[in-house]
C-alpha cells in the first residue's frame, strides 16, 4: 500500500490500517490514528484488548516519546504461594498477567490526541460486531464510557479475577487491576550526525514473545507514530466477555525468588523512528519475533539511500516478515507523507 498526502497510515492488518487512516481524515493526530488501528484489532480478536502494546511518536511540538503499555506481573496483596515445580505442569491461570493497555490508552489521550475516546474505540466496536462478537463489542462500548476505569469495573474485573485469581491457581487480584500504572518516557536516541534512530527506552526482547502486529501513522503536523501490539488469542478466556487475558506472566516457581508484582513484562517490539537533520522522517516496525538489533537497524539507516529503502531492508532481514512504515518525502509540490508495506518472501 502506497499513499501520498498530508497524512498517511499503514498496518500489518488491513482493518487497522483503515481505522488509522479514517482517524487521520477526521482530524486526528498520528497518536490518535495508531490507537484507532489498535482498537480495530481489539474488536477483531479476543486477545488484543487486554494484551500489551508499546508506542513511539515524535515530531514538532511533541518531542520524542515512548508509551509503555506492556502487561504487568500480578500478585499484589497475595502472600507468596509455595510455587510450581520447575518440571511440572503450570495452569494457564498462573501465567495470566495484568493488562496496562487501557491505562496506557488513557495516558496517550492526555498526551497528544485530539479525538474523543468513543471515536477512537468506534472501529473496535464495529469490528467486533462484524465478526459476531457482540459481548466484546459491549465491553468496548463500556470502556468508551468509563475509560481506563473499566478495567476495575465489576463487569470486567470480576470475570478477570475469577479466571486468573488465586482461587484457580493464578495471582491476579482486584488490587492489581486498580494499581496498574503505565509509563511515558523520552525515547532512546542512538547514533550521531545527521541520521539518528529513536527506539523504546526499555527492554524489548523476550525469548517466548510472539511477533507483534503493527500500525504506523503520520499527521499533517509532521508527527509520526508507530505502535506494536500483542495478538494472542490462546490466553485465559474471561466468561461472558469474548476476551482472553494474556499468559505472559512469570509463574511462581518453587525455590526461585518471585518476580515482583507490578513489574513490566518484556515483549518483542521491533519499532523505530528515523531522524534526518533532526526531522522525524520515518516511523516503522517489522512483524517478526526475533528482530534485528538496534545497532543493525542504525547501521541500515546510515547506509540506506532513502527511508523507504530501510523499510524494505527490514522486511528482507527475516523470511516471511512484514515491515510497515510512514515516510516523509520531499516532492516538487512540497513535503508529503507516504505509507509503505513490504512483505518479504518466505525463503525455503
Amino acid at each position: 500500500m502506497t499513499l501520498h498526502g498530508r497524512h498517511a497510515a499503514a498496518a500489518t492488518e488491513p482493518g487497522a490500517a483503515r481505522a488509522a487512516s479514517d482517524a487521520l481524515a477526521d482530524g486526528g493526530t498520528a497518536l490518535d490514528a495508531v490507537l484507532a488501528g489498535w482498537a480495530s484489532a481489539a474488536g477483531s480478536h479476543p486477545g488484543v484488548l487486554l494484551g500489551g502494546w508499546q508506542a513511539l511518536f515524535a515530531g514538532p511540538g511533541v518531542g520524542a516519546r515512548a508509551i509503555d503499555g506492556r502487561s504487568r506481573q500480578p500478585g499484589l496483596g497475595v502472600k507468596r504461594p509455595r510455587g510450581f515445580a520447575l518440571s511440572g505442569e503450570v495452569p494457564a491461570s498462573a501465567r495470566a498477567s495484568v493488562p496496562s493497555s487501557l491505562a496506557a490508552m488513557a495516558l496517550a489521550l492526555a498526551t497528544d490526541c485530539q479525538l474523543p475516546l468513543r471515536r477512537l474505540l468506534r472501529p473496535g466496536i464495529e469490528a467486533a460486531e462484524a465478526v459476531g462478537a457482540s459481548r466484546r463489542a459491549a465491553v468496548l462500548d463500556r470502556i468508551a464510557s468509563l475509560g481506563a476505569g473499566a478495567l476495575h469495573d465489576a463487569h470486567l474485573a470480576r470475570p478477570f479475577v475469577a479466571a486468573a485469581g488465586p482461587a484457580v491457581g493464578g495471582l491476579v487480584t482486584a488490587e492489581d487491576l486498580v494499581a496498574v500504572r503505565p509509563a511515558i518516557a523520552d525515547a532512546r536516541t542512538v547514533g550521531v550526525g545527521a541520521r539518528r534512530l529513536l527506539a523504546l527506552p526499555w527492554e524489548t526482547t523476550a525469548a517466548s514473545s510472539p511477533a507483534p502486529r503493527l500500525v504506523t501513522a503520520g499527521d499533517h503536523r509532521g508527527v509520526v507514530a508507530v505502535l506494536a501490539y500483542a495478538c494472542d488469542d490462546t490466553g485465559v478466556a474471561l466468561t461472558d466477555t469474548e476476551l482472553t487475558a494474556p499468559c505472559d506472566a512469570v509463574p511462581v516457581w518453587r525455590g526461585v525468588p518471585r518476580s515482583r508484582p507490578g513489574t513490566p513484562i518484556a515483549t518483542t517490539a521491533p519499532l523505530w523512528v528515523a531522524l534526518d537533520q533532526a526531522l522525524a522522517v520515518l516511523a516503522c516496525g517489522v512483524e517478526v519475533a526475533q528482530p534485528p538489533s538496534l545497532d543493525e537497524v542504525g547501521t541500515g539507516w546510515r547506509e540506506a539511500a532513502t527511508a523507504v529503502e530501510l523499510v524494505e531492508a527490514l522486511a528482507r532481514a527475516a523470511s516471511g516478515a512484514t515491515a510497515v512504515g510512514v515516510v516523509r518525502v520531499e516532492t516538487p509540490g512540497g513535503v508529503r507523507l507516504r505509507s509503505v508495506l513490504v512483505k518479504s518472501p518466505v525463503l525455503g
